[in-house]
């Protein structure tokens, strides 16, 4: 009686393939956790800045509502410059914020996107900055008062929402 021989494959092959799968999995799971950031790291002093100016840009709204006159504007320069001066401390605090390292992947890939809250405070600031002057000079007629007021809003709307999506 003859005993068949079974050919059995060199165990090196096996070993080799279950080590690259092992490498695979092992390479996986410590990337499946990094995530590509696209956009600074949220500030929560960012956040409640903007808040504290908006409200205090709304007081100063709601007092020119009616109209103003020039004559009164002393009483205003304070709310004026407290509003000014903290939508100047926040475009520079945002400004300031480190950005993510550029893109290596997508369309984008090697660019920076400068985050819009330090232009948007930009604008803000010289937009009540304007109103100031114009209530300093000649004061504020109820119906002027709203068209500083839309672009303003529209601004702001834009400050906090992209500052409040950071939070995720």
């Amino acid at each position: 009686m003859t005993t068949a021989r079974v050919k059995v494959p060199p165990a090196l092959p096996l070993a080799s393939s279950l080590w690259r799968v092992m490498a695979f999995i092992i390479v996986f799971a410590v990337t499946a956790g990094c995530a590509l950031r696209l956009a600074p790291q949220y500030d929560p002093s960012i956040v409640r800045g903007i808040e504290s100016a908006n409200e205090q840009a709304m007081v100063l709204f709601a007092t020119v509502a009616p109209g103003v006159k020039a004559s009164t504007f002393p009483t205003r320069a304070p709310a004026y410059a407290q509003v000014i001066g903290q939508l100047d401390a926040l475009r520079l605090l945002a400004e300031s914020r480190p950005a993510p390292p550029p893109s290596s992947f997508g369309p984008s890939a090697g660019q920076v996107v400068d985050p819009p809250t330090p232009s948007i405070l930009t604008n803000v600031s010289a937009l009540i900055a304007q109103m100031r002057d114009r209530d300093a000079r000649h004061g504020l007629t109820a119906a002027q008062v709203p068209g500083f007021r839309q672009s303003y809003e529209t601004w702001m709307e834009q400050a906090i929402t992209y500052e409040t999506a950071l939070r995720r």
